[in-house]
């Protein structure tokens, strides 16, 4: 009988250790889904809070691009109304009495003609004979200017010239039609 009493005796230390070890493993066990949860919590504390930020920050873009649109169409309206500003002048010169016309040619023909050596004035056939320059089929108002051996070329048409004033004339021009800069 003394091995059966030792026998028992292991049996019951080994319960008492398994009994043991399963409430060590089950207090684990529930320290892990503790921390599991408290990590899943802070988690999703984190993405509502993140999610509560962008939520916020919708209407703000929204608003800033329709401010942005905006002014963009604006500048678009002014930029319409300083071109039609070039196109009124423009007609304004094409209207003009042959005299104002005969001016205009004059001096457009005498600053290409400072520029080039030997120059040979050209005019379209409607304008030649008010200036008495050579008729060509120029299509424009105004003058080209070439010298006689035609190595340089000034074109002063109306068209050209307005080309060239327009990067200067149109921050200017909104300047004056709109109070800006």
């Amino acid at each position: 009988m003394g091995i059966e009493k030792i026998e028992i005796r292991i049996r019951n230390a080994g319960q008492g250790e398994i009994a043991e070890i399963k409430k060590s493993a089950e207090k684990e066990i529930k320290r892990i889904e503790d921390e599991i949860n408290s990590d899943a919590l802070r988690a999703y504390q984190q993405i509502k809070e993140k999610r509560k930020q962008e939520l916020f920050l919708i209407p703000k873009r929204i608003v800033s691009g329709a401010i942005m649109e905006k002014k963009r169409r604006i500048e678009e309206k002014k930029m319409g109304v300083v071109d039609n500003v070039f196109a009124i002048a423009k007609e304004k010169i094409l209207s003009m009495n042959e005299d104002d016309k005969k001016k205009i040619l004059k001096n457009l023909a005498e600053e290409g003609k400072k520029q080039v050596r030997k120059p040979v004035v050209y005019a379209d056939k409607k304008y030649a004979d008010l200036i008495n320059a050579n008729a060509n089929n120029i299509g424009d108002f105004g003058v080209v200017i070439e010298s006689e051996d035609k190595t340089l070329s000034i074109d002063n048409t109306l068209n050209n010239v307005m080309k060239r004033l327009e990067p200067d004339l149109k921050p200017r021009l909104a300047k004056v039609l709109f109070g800006e800069n």
